[in-house]
Formats: C-alpha cells, structure tokens, sequence
C-alpha cells in the first residue's frame, strides 16, 4: 500500500476514532449519573436536618408532658387540701384557689404547647417519609445510570483502544515528513485528506484544475489542493 493511500485509510480510522470519542462524551452527559449524585446528598442533607428537628421536637413534648404531670400533681395537692376541709383560714384558701387556676391556666398553656409540637412531629414525619421516598428513587436511579454506563463506557472505550491500535500501525507505515504535514493539515482543518468527487474538492468545494487532476491520474504523488491545502485523493471509483 502506497503513502497515500495510507493517509487514506488513516484518515478513515482517525474520523472513526473522533466519533467514538463524542459518542462517549455524550454518554457521560446523557447519562447524567453527576447531577442524580447531586440530588442524592441533597436529599440525605434534607432528611438528617428532619431527623435531627424530629428529635429535638420529641425532646420538648416529653419535656412538656413531664412539668404537665408535675402541674397535675400540683393541681391534685391542693383540690386535697381546698376540699379537705383541713383549712378554715378564709386568705389561704383563697390563695390556694388563685394557685389552682394558676396550675389550671399553665396546664392549658402546656397541652397547647404539646399539641403543637405533635402537629409539628406529624409534618416532620410526613416530610421525612416523602423525602425518604424520592432518597430511594433517586438510588435507583443511579444504580441504573450506573450499570448502563458502565456497559456502553466500557464498550466504547474498547472501540477506542481498538482504533487507536489501527492507527499506530499505520502511522508506523508513513514516511515521518509525510505524516507531519497530514496532522498539521488535519490540525488546521480537521481532515487531513479529501476526495475528489467530478473534480470537485470535497474540502472546500472549489474545482480542481485540469492538471492537478492529471497529475493525480497519473500517480500516487501527494497533491494538495490549491485553495485549501487539503491533501487530495483520487481513485477511478
């Protein structure tokens, strides 16, 4: 096989090699196995600040059901002590009235209090079982992304390997001077060689003259197109 025709076959396994290398660019990106990470943490961040609330507001309703008990208690003393019958003194027992409706009034505040926070541990709940919920879809999701990925990733890239062993060997077959003009060419305009269809160059689309074509008929020398510089290849086909 002549030089130019080398470069041919080059350039055939070179535009392969480029389009596996897109292609698995765009798996990456398709795929997206970044941005479902992303949402994963978002996600887990989001439900241990909901447990973290949980606990802190389960905290304060035991807290409060222990000073209600203590108000209860507080409550029970002195209904014993007003209904008794043990106290005559007219001021102390009107003392201890005023204290029972201030136990009473703090006892409502309390419940009050609780009933809240348990609206609140009900929300929380709710919100941790939804966020749990998408945390497990958002998984399995990945663990999907994953094997796919992984899959087309590693055939891919087999295809790569594959070409760029081609394109060492042929490369090794090209004269040095030759091969550094083909990639500056290639560099410049991302073909380094370009056919020619009814003597037109397919690199730029302009005609070729009557003597290049000749010369190109005649042999396996290389010509270059006048307009852009492309390395022309011709074949009767």
């Amino acid at each position: 096989m002549d030089q130019l025709d080398l470069i041919w076959k080059l350039e055939a396994h070179s535009q392969r090699l480029d389009k596996y290398k897109k292609e698995l660019n765009i798996v990456n990106q398709k795929l997206k196995i970044s941005s479902i990470k992303g949402r994963i943490e978002e996600f887990k961040s989001r439900v241990a600040k909901i447990e973290i609330d949980l606990d802190e507001r389960k905290r304060e309703i035991k807290e409060k059901e222990k000073r209600l008990k203590e108000y209860m208690y507080k409550s029970k003393e002195i209904d014993l002590d007003l209904y008794k019958g043990h106290i005559s003194d007219i001021k102390q027992l009107e003392y201890l009235s005023q204290e029972k409706d201030s136990i009473v009034g703090l006892m409502d505040e309390v419940e009050l209090e609780i009933l809240s926070l348990m609206d609140e541990v009900d929300d929380l709940e709710s919100l941790y079982r939804g966020d749990n919920h998408k945390l497990d879809i958002y998984r399995c999701e990945l663990e999907d992304n994953e094997v796919e990925y992984k899959e087309r990733f590693t055939e891919i890239e087999d295809q790569i390997s594959e070409e760029q062993d081609i394109i060492d060997k042929i490369e090794a077959d090209i004269d040095t001077d030759i091969l550094k003009l083909y990639r500056e060419i290639k560099k410049r305009r991302g073909r380094g060689i370009v056919a020619i269809n009814n003597d037109i160059c397919n690199g730029c689309n302009m005609g070729i003259p009557k003597y290049l074509m000749d010369m190109l008929k005649s042999g396996k020398e290389i010509i270059r197109c006048e307009n852009c510089g492309s390395i022309l290849y011709y074949t009767e086909d």
